[in-house]
């Protein structure tokens, strides 16, 4: 059996970007934006498009968090539990991956 590399969690101070595979682009039939996928469109809601909208590698995740408590008010310690949990899902999926580049 081969060792899987070892995948870093993310965490509030880590740089995420999108993929390829996790290009934005807006459904003009729905008016609402969404992902590209070899399979079919991911739709998204606002919370959603604000936190991969910021997905740039320049963003760390609690600065995305901060962001979007401010846009849509809410607990921030949820907020960055939330979008920790999201953004987990999306590299699962293939969208997201680590920008692990040194500032």
């Amino acid at each position: 059996m081969k060792d899987r590399p070892l995948i870093q969690p993310i965490i509030s101070t880590s740089r995420c970007r999108l993929t390829q595979k996790g290009r934005l682009h807006m459904d003009p039939a729905r008016a609402a934006p969404q992902m590209a996928s070899s399979r079919r469109p991911v739709q998204l809601n606002p919370t959603g498009r604000y936190v991969l909208e910021h997905c740039d590698g320049l963003h760390t995740v609690g600065e995305v968090a901060s962001g979007l408590a401010r846009a849509w008010p809410a607990d921030e310690s949820r907020v960055v539990a939330d979008v920790l949990a999201f953004l987990e899902s999306r590299r699962t999926q293939g969208f997201v991956e680590m920008d692990d580049r040194d500032d």
